[in-house]
């Protein structure tokens, strides 16, 4: 039996309370009031991703986080439901992330499922800001590092698209 919230209700993450058992969590932008991801976890699952996004692990959840963290924020962190099992909670993070559009999650939820290579740089492709809007949202720090690395901010941006087509087009995919 679980215990769904019937309300999202945001917390701070020095008072929300972690469940004991299976739940599922969704990561808020306190700048607009968006859900933008949502996940299953146990633990201290939730927090971890604010950690791979100071860690400067790449992706359109981490970039967010830190575009947040940028500005001063705190990502709002939400319990959605508590469940008895893992795979009870799975099934919930699945009809979760359905429900919900725009979400930077690359998977469907639901936990051990399989998803290609392929299906995951459509998603990331599908969901990719213009170049102008990439770029705006870009910290400076960021974008010296950018330069440096490839030549030009550009450069990286074409180079992040060739690459997700590239990954595509092992299918016979064309963006």
């Amino acid at each position: 039996m679980s215990k769904e919230k019937n309300a999202i209700t945001t917390k701070s993450r020095n008072i929300l309370r972690i469940p004991k058992t299976p739940y599922v969590y969704s990561l808020t932008d306190p700048t607009t009031g968006e859900v933008f991801y949502i996940g299953k976890g146990n633990n201290n699952r939730l927090y971890a991703h604010e950690k791979e996004a100071r860690r400067g692990i790449s992706g359109a959840k981490c970039d967010r986080i830190r575009t947040i963290l940028g500005m001063g924020r705190s990502v709002q962190y939400s319990i959605l439901g508590e469940y008895n099992t893992d795979k009870e909670a799975y099934s919930a993070e699945k009809c979760f992330i359905a429900s919900h559009d725009g979400l930077t999650n690359i998977m469907s939820g639901g936990g051990g499922e399989r998803v290609s290579s392929q299906d995951k740089a459509k998603t990331m492709l599908g969901r990719m800001k213009t170049y102008d809007d990439w770029i705006s949202d870009m910290s400076d720090s960021t974008r010296k590092l950018v330069i440096n690395v490839f030549g030009s901010t550009k450069q990286r941006y074409e180079y992040m698209v060739y690459n997700l087509s590239s990954i595509m087009n092992m299918r016979g995919e064309i963006p």
